[in-house]
């Protein structure tokens, strides 16, 4: 039971850590920031890699509206509306996840009525992983934690850089079939 917490919260995490990572961009005045925050969480699905120096990377793959596969070394987990299956000692489980999911445009609304408590600074293009963006960095001035967001050449967000640890975005509108393994 305690290894199923412990995948719980780990799957858990990596979905609240891209909902984390991109809300600050919200609070930018920039409707450039705004509008590749939209039309980001508006595609029907989309890749995620977060990597961080010393530990694993971790692999999501988003499927509107509510389909999710998290895969790392420790954690294969899929999550279909509120519920979720975990992989331990090679045998699924099923269990529940409500909550887990909301509704992402709900984060703009609350960025917006915090604006104040963040500032940015368009960096322009800059190159990053090969790949080129529009750059900007995001400053929580409460937290004193900055961020930069990357907004590819579509108005996608494509990277961030948060805290040592990069999210890459990618493979937005392929077509991802996550199914109950059981």
């Amino acid at each position: 039971m305690r290894r199923s917490l412990f995948l719980t919260i780990n799957s858990a995490a990596a979905a609240g850590l891209i909902g984390l990572a991109t809300s600050p961009a919200l609070a930018d005045a920039s409707p450039a920031i705004l509008a590749a925050f939209v039309t980001t969480m508006n595609q029907p699905s989309y890749h995620v890699t977060m990597a961080s120096k010393g530990t694993d990377t971790t692999e999501t793959d988003f499927v509107k509206p509510d389909k999710m596969h998290i895969l790392s070394k420790d954690v294969d987990s899929i999550v279909i509306g509120s519920t979720m299956y975990v992989k331990m000692s090679g045998k699924w489980t099923k269990m529940d996840a409500k909550g887990l999911w909301s509704d992402p445009l709900d984060g703009v609304k609350q960025m917006q009525t915090h604006h104040a408590d963040y500032t940015s600074a368009d960096l322009g293009t800059l190159t990053a992983g090969g790949v080129s963006y529009h750059a900007y960095r995001m400053t929580d001035t409460k937290k004193h934690l900055s961020q930069t967001v990357f907004i590819d050449a579509a108005g996608r967000i494509g990277r961030i850089e948060i805290s040592g640890i990069v999210i890459t975005l990618s493979k937005y509108g392929e077509n991802v079939s996550i199914v109950p393994p059981m």
